[in-house]
């Protein structure tokens, strides 16, 4: 057998494997594609400073649906993210960009350590409905994210699952 035929012997060997690898990496490719047209939500490249330093713009999201909402929960509000801070029935008021729940129990300033960016800002004391969430940006420097959006819970359904992009900030909420 000459050095020509042991030649095409390996390069037949190699195109074999190279081959394998293509047929791999496209069934992945197609996996990959299948499964995002099929997963409950899809990835939303997030805009916008209303969630500084939580999640910001190039960020990429997942939703999934959840009527089971919690203080903390980020959920999207028309064209932007806020987080639920108030929960129903509750009665609170803002002074100098500080939540102060006054009732159910004693009065106390609401914890909020994802909030980074404040504003001096006020709201008059109000109570909300037993359906009802206020909600806000974490960054405060934010105009639409200082002041409430009320939602009832037939508005809410949808929540940050998990942040999937960039890589070396993967999240799951």
């Amino acid at each position: 057998m000459g050095h020509g035929s042991v030649l095409i012997r390996v390069l037949v060997r190699v195109l074999a494997a190279l081959g394998a690898v293509v047929l791999l990496l496209s069934l992945l490719v197609l996996a990959l594609a299948f499964w995002l047209d099929h997963a409950p939500t899809k990835p939303v490249l997030l805009a916008g400073t209303s969630m500084l330093p939580t999640l910001a713009t190039g960020d990429i999201v997942y939703y999934r649906e959840s009527h089971d909402i919690h203080r903390g929960d980020i959920r999207p509000v028309n064209k932007s993210l806020h987080r639920v801070v108030l929960m129903p029935g509750e009665t609170f008021r803002v002074e100098h960009g500080r939540i102060t729940i006054e009732d159910p129990g004693p009065p106390h300033v609401l914890l909020e350590p994802y909030v980074v960016y404040n504003y001096d800002w006020n709201w008059p004391k109000t109570t909300l409905g037993p359906d009802e969430y206020a909600e806000l940006g974490d960054n405060r420097t934010n105009p639409a994210s200082r002041y409430p959006s009320i939602a009832s819970a037939t508005d809410l359904g949808m929540i940050v699952d998990r942040r999937i992009f960039p890589f070396g900030k993967r999240k799951t909420f």
